[in-house]
């Protein structure tokens, strides 16, 4: 491995069987038995400052989702807020860091992006569950029907399910985002520039002509082996600790020369969670409205 670390990897429920919020509750569940290990783990417990999160796709949508819950925990009380757990109280403390490739932060697929790098990315146009020969069986399509497999249709524009949504990142650990030219880069950019502006430390990476997911699909590609280079190098540094509050940078990867422009991570877009949101919305009915004519009944929204 790259970073010379441990290596925990979550195996979290799959919708649609188990829709939100079931995934992020198992990322929990696991984030704190590593702080207070239950009677008679196999592990000692492990420093908050010592964990590093990554995902990618779906799993950084996870990460951030985790993210806001703690910050959500950690606005209860003033000083040292606690939940309970393995019936003792366990204190809400933040990871070391976490790192992201491919940032899944808009599940109803609204913003510009998804539009104007379509050409680029692997993504469909409408996904595979909508499509008229999907196959059907008893988990899908859902009964009441909703039109996403994550989660209830009202719930789409939920920080918690579509991150880019999310007002504020104030007091959350650093970051490190990759993202490639792809159709979901607007949501991704939206959330660093939200988290900078909030005086968090984002690194950002920015992949010319990549696709959703590159680094992982496409592992010998020299844009792939920097992506995961540059990746254990976050893990590194934020494991290391350090005053590294305020250091936001970015930078702009050129796909024919590997050329490196820097950037500024508070300039990357003029799009602002409210702006999102908006879109996320309007794009919400239009499914609702779909879905009601598609079935010709009244759909769980």
């Amino acid at each position: 491995m790259l970073t010379g670390a441990r290596c925990l990897s979550i195996q979290y429920r799959l919708a649609p069987q188990y829709p939100f919020p079931a995934a992020l509750l198992d990322v929990m569940l696991v984030y704190f038995s590593l702080l207070d290990p239950a009677p008679g783990s196999y592990h000692d417990p492990v420093e908050a400052s010592s964990i590093i999160l990554a995902g990618d796709s779906a799993g950084a949508n996870l990460c951030l989702s985790f993210i806001q819950v703690m910050l959500e925990l950690k606005k209860q009380t003033i000083t040292d807020p606690t939940i309970r757990f393995h019936n003792r109280n366990v204190a809400v403390q933040m990871p070391a860091g976490i790192t992201l490739l491919s940032v899944d932060g808009d599940k109803t697929q609204a913003l510009p992006s998804w539009i104007e790098n379509g050409k680029y990315d692997i993504l469909r146009d409408v996904p595979p569950t909508a499509q008229p020969d999907f196959p059907k069986d008893s988990i899908w399509p859902s009964d009441p029907p909703r039109t996403d497999p994550y989660c209830h249709d009202l719930a789409l524009c939920h920080p918690l399910i579509s991150p880019a949504a999310a007002v504020s990142w104030a007091g959350a650990p650093p970051m490190w985002i990759a993202c490639g030219q792809e159709r979901l880069a607007d949501a991704a950019k939206i959330i660093a520039r939200t988290a900078a502006q909030d005086g968090v430390c984002v690194l950002w990476e920015e992949y010319q002509s990549m696709p959703h997911t590159w680094a992982q699909i496409f592992p010998r590609w020299s844009q792939s082996i920097q992506c995961f280079e540059s990746w254990a190098q976050a893990c590194k540094r934020f494991g290391e600790g350090g005053n590294i509050t305020g250091e936001s940078h970015g930078r702009y990867i050129k796909a024919e020369d590997g050329e490196i422009e820097m950037i500024s991570v508070q300039g990357l877009t003029s799009l602002t969670p409210a702006k999102a949101l908006e879109a996320m919305n309007k794009k919400r009915r239009g499914k609702q409205q779909q879905i009601v004519g598609d079935k010709g009944i009244k759909a769980s929204l």
